[in-house]
């Protein structure tokens, strides 16, 4: 792989971490809207909702997170292969 590949590739994982700031605020909202809830909304199907929109955030954080460690190895493998 090329400098100028390598180059693009470390633009998509800023790309990436980008896009799990992003997604940690609105988790992070969503969270501090559940937590204003009283429990009776918490327990409500609001509140289930709510907790499903959280947890598939964390989802897509952590795919996202797996995606940019394996572009990052990619980028390292080839370099080390190359030298």
């Amino acid at each position: 792989m090329n400098k100028e590949r390598r180059q693009e590739l470390g633009e998509v994982i800023d790309y990436l971490d980008d896009a799990i700031v992003r997604l940690e605020e609105i988790r992070d909202d969503e969270q501090d809207s559940y937590d204003d809830l009283s429990e009776g909304l918490q327990n409500s199907r609001t509140g289930d909702s709510m907790l499903n929109a959280i947890d598939q955030l964390n989802g897509f954080c952590d795919d996202i997170e797996k995606v940019k460690t394996k572009v990052s190895d990619m980028m390292l493998n080839k370099k080390k292969k190359k030298v």
